[in-house]
C-alpha cells in the first residue's frame, strides 16, 4: 500500500490499547485484514457511520468537526479529595507514606505534631468553593469535624481555583483518640477513616478509605 492509501479513512480503525497491542503486536496473524474490517463496517454501522459519509470526510473537515465538538462541551467541575499523613514543622507539613506511618510517627515526632491531613484538589474546569470538611470513623460513621489547627487550615468557604490544592489538617491524637473511644463502645468497630468534604455546588466529594492501623494503632 501507499502512504495514501494507509492512512486513508477507509484504512483506519480505532482500536483500545490492550486490542491494539493484541492484534498489531502478540498475535497479528490471528486478525487478518478481512476480519479488522468486518469490525470496522460493523462498528461504524452501530455509530450511524455510513460509506458516502467517510468518502465526503477530509482531514480539514474532521478537524473542524472536533473543533466544533469540543468548543459546545461544557466545563466540568471535577474535585478529588485524599487522606495523608505527616508532621507540622513550624508553619510547613512534612507528608510520609500513609501506608507505612506508623513506622514513623514514633520516630520522628522531634519534627512536630503529627496530623492527618485532608487534601482537595480541582482537577476540573470551573472555580469551586470548599463549604465544610470532616473525616468519619467507620464503622459506625462517627463524624469529627474540628478546626483545631486554625492557624494552619484555609478559612471556610475556602474559594479553590482551577488546578488549585488545599490541605485542612487534624491533630492525628484528635483522631486518635476518637477511634480509642468508638472501639470501646462498639468493640471490633472504628477500622477505616474517610474524608468528606462539602463544596458550594451541593456535591459532597469522599476520599478512600484509610485503614486506622495506619495511625499506629492495632488492627
Amino acid at each position: 500500500m501507499t502512504n495514501s492509501a494507509r492512512r486513508a479513512f477507509a484504512n483506519l480503525i480505532l482500536l483500545c490499547t490492550p486490542h491494539h497491542t493484541i492484534v498489531d503486536r502478540l498475535h497479528p496473524a490471528d486478525y487478518p485484514p478481512e476480519e479488522l474490517q468486518r469490525w470496522k463496517v460493523q462498528c461504524e454501522a452501530d455509530a450511524g457511520i455510513d460509506d458516502r459519509a467517510l468518502s465526503s470526510l477530509t482531514e480539514d473537515r474532521l478537524l473542524e468537526l472536533i473543533q466544533k465538538a469540543v468548543s459546545s462541551c461544557r466545563p466540568v467541575r471535577l474535585v478529588t479529595a485524599e487522606l495523608g499523613l505527616g508532621f507540622i514543622m513550624g508553619h510547613q507539613l512534612l507528608s510520609v507514606p500513609p501506608a507505612t506511618a506508623k513506622d514513623y510517627l514514633g520516630a520522628h515526632n522531634e519534627y512536630g505534631p503529627p496530623v492527618i491531613t485532608l487534601t482537595v484538589r480541582n482537577q476540573g474546569a470551573l472555580k469551586t468553593y470548599v463549604d465544610s470538611h470532616r473525616v468519619r470513623i467507620t464503622p459506625p460513621g462517627l463524624t469529627i469535624a474540628v478546626n483545631d489547627l486554625p492557624h494552619l487550615n484555609p478559612d471556610l468557604p475556602s474559594p479553590l481555583d482551577v488546578g488549585e490544592a488545599r490541605s485542612w489538617l487534624y491533630h492525628l491524637d484528635t483522631l486518635v483518640k476518637a477511634v480509642l473511644v468508638t472501639r470501646a463502645v462498639e468493640p471490633g468497630s472504628a477500622d477505616m477513616l474517610v474524608g468528606e468534604v462539602s463544596l458550594g455546588s451541593g456535591e459532597t466529594v469522599t476520599t478512600l478509605e484509610m485503614p486506622a492501623h495506619y495511625l499506629g494503632l492495632a488492627n
